[in-house]
């Protein structure tokens, strides 16, 4: 995988949002691997939890689903914590509806990952109904994760993205992109999750 080459494609791309890079911006490393469609299942289900519980769902009830199907142990260590005493509660609880949308894109369930527009609302609808305690077997059994080269441009597209977007609000200006700086964010950290070995709360998202 040529990192140059996938690194003035993601300059292009950005140039068409109305983004500016420094040219001198590190290239990222190239992945010696990538997120099994398991792992993804299980970060997707857990965050999936998390973010009813932030947007008002039931916490017992969301880790009483969890437990059901024997995906607690998946849980983070400040989103256990937050699902068992309610405590600790992270704006990014609810950011990462982003990043859930993003997981999903790559393992097939979502189409596209357009930067120009948030994740639908509806979008709870292809989850199974914690309300009906439905189970997620049949929800997990179709992801297929996308190919390595395939995600590896996506990150780096939202690593370039990310980088111009904070450099302009540094600056004092303001994002040519209707959607908030969040949506990058998070879509990033669930990017780099896809190609990292390090756990999700040890993601960093430097630019």
């Amino acid at each position: 995988m040529d990192m140059r080459e996938l690194c003035c494609n993601s300059i292009t791309r950005c140039e068409t949002l109305g983004l500016q890079l420094n040219p001198s911006l590190p290239l990222m490393d190239e992945p010696v691997s990538i997120r099994p469609s398991g792992a993804v299942a299980g970060r997707v289900l857990a965050m999936y939890c998390v973010a009813a519980v932030a947007y008002g769902f039931d916490r017992s009830r969301a880790l009483a689903w969890l437990r059901r199907f024997e995906k607690d142990s998946l849980l983070t260590p400040s989103e256990s914590t937050f699902l068992e005493t309610g405590e600790i509660i992270l704006p990014r609880y609810k950011y990462q509806i982003e990043g859930i949308w993003t997981l999903c894109w790559c393992v097939g369930v979502v189409g596209r990952l357009d930067i120009t527009s948030p994740c639908p609302s509806n979008f709870v609808k292809v989850f199974p109904d914690l309300k009906k305690d439905e189970s997620p077997i049949e929800f997990v059994s179709g992801f297929v994760v996308r190919n390595q080269v395939e995600i590896t441009e996506m990150c780096d597209l939202f690593y370039c993205i990310h980088w111009a977007v904070r450099d302009l609000l540094l600056k004092g200006g303001a994002s040519p992109l209707i959607v908030g700086s969040y949506v990058v964010e998070e879509r990033r950290r669930a990017l780099e999750w896809m190609i990292e070995e390090r756990s999700w709360e040890r993601i960093t998202l430097d630019t």
